[in-house]
């Protein structure tokens, strides 16, 4: 994400498909990369068993995410139990995992 675009890439190794989305440029104050709750009309969806996740390449304003010093967050369901488990950041700073841990 820079002041001049936004491109987002997600590759699913395991089928050899790659989506990518690009859009409008934007200056934020804060940026969110990683996995998020899906909502519904009874509370968060329960977490499928997709292993482990790759996030690469991650770059804020054309800066390794680790310049930036980021926060890493466990999703963590209401009853305390941590769903998906987010793992340190790779030597260089653009890429962390996160793991399944409960549905």
């Amino acid at each position: 994400m820079t002041t001049s675009g936004t491109t987002v890439q997600l590759t699913d190794v395991t089928k050899n498909v790659t989506k990518t989305l690009t859009g409008a440029g934007a200056s934020a104050s804060a940026a969110w990369i990683g996995d998020d709750a899906w909502p519904s009309r009874t509370g968060i969806l329960g977490v499928p068993n997709f292993g482990k996740l790759a996030f690469t390449n991650c770059l804020i304003d054309g800066k390794a995410l680790g310049h930036w010093h980021p926060q890493a967050y466990q999703r963590v369901n209401s009853h305390g139990t941590v769903q998906i488990a987010t793992g340190g950041l790779w030597p260089g700073g653009t890429a962390f995992t996160t793991h399944y841990r409960h549905s």
